[in-house]
């Protein structure tokens, strides 16, 4: 791909609806005939805590016969994603999306929800199985100005079960912030108490 032969089939707007107010972009990631992306709003000078991300999606077979491209929205995401471990994992070849979210149940605790969305329909399925996940490692390259070292990086995969066939997804999103507090034990011997931070 070059400048000259990329073509355009979105462009992303700035302003969301006032001067001070602008959309922010999150995630990109490719899904089969779908282009999927995160964004949100902020207002300069607001608590940039209020505004709920939403998940859209650009079919792009419909970019690439020549169509005016208007993206559909698939979901909000609600303040449950930031909660406890949840994740989202994008399926690239069956183009669906496992949302996983952590709901506080009211005893101090949460409850876990897990559903599976079919990208071209917008449709979702509760699943009810057991999903568990896994830390894996895989190579990878650490850059300090001119030099350049091999590592290992941490990632994290899904394992689910869809009409008794089981399933393995790498996790694209770990949105709760039970995995950045895990990473910080990790990384400092110090543990955060989740229940505890506002």
């Amino acid at each position: 791909m070059s400048a000259a032969s990329a073509k355009r089939i979105y462009t992303f707007p700035l302003y969301a609806g006032g001067a001070q107010t602008y959309f922010d972009l999150g995630y990109i990631y490719g899904a089969g005939d779908y282009f999927l992306y995160s964004h949100s709003t902020y207002t300069l000078g607001a608590d940039r805590g209020g505004n709920r991300a939403k998940l859209a999606a650009i079919d792009l077979r419909k970019a690439a016969a020549g169509e005016v491209v208007v993206p559909r929205e698939l979901l909000t995401f609600d303040s449950s994603f930031s909660l406890y471990r949840s994740f989202i994992a994008v399926d690239q070849e069956r183009e669906e999306v496992l949302l996983v979210n952590y709901p506080e149940d009211g005893k101090g605790g949460y409850t876990k929800h897990s559903k599976l969305l079919d990208i071209a329909t917008g449709k979702s399925q509760v699943l009810t199985g057991t999903i568990t996940t896994e830390k894996k490692k895989r190579p990878a390259k650490s850059h300090y100005g001119a030099i350049t070292t091999d590592t290992k990086e941490d990632y994290f995969v899904a394992h689910y079960e869809v009409k008794g066939e089981r399933r393995s997804l790498e996790i694209n999103m770990p949105t709760g912030k039970q995995w950045y507090y895990d990473w910080w034990y990790q990384e400092y011997g110090e543990k955060i108490n989740l229940s505890a931070t506002p």
